[in-house]
């Protein structure tokens, strides 16, 4: 009944890159920087094109937040 995840067929949909910066601001008080950027992708098995035996996606959606604390 539990097949293993890295068996079975699966299509990524979203990706989150998250990147913790220190940095100083204009008063030179510390603060931190959370930049965070994800990724997308809207399309099915129609828009997969094959590159050296890997299949990659195009046209995905990117966001880039930035918060400071």
């Amino acid at each position: 009944m539990s097949e293993n995840p890295y068996e079975v067929e699966r299509r990524l949909l979203k990706r989150e890159v998250i990147k913790y910066y220190e940095q100083k601001n204009d008063e030179g008080m510390r603060v931190v920087c959370k930049e965070t950027e994800s990724t997308t992708w809207h399309k099915e098995k129609e828009d997969i094109i094959y590159v050296s035996d890997d299949k990659a996606r195009h046209n995905p959606t990117i966001a880039t937040t930035v918060e400071y604390y």
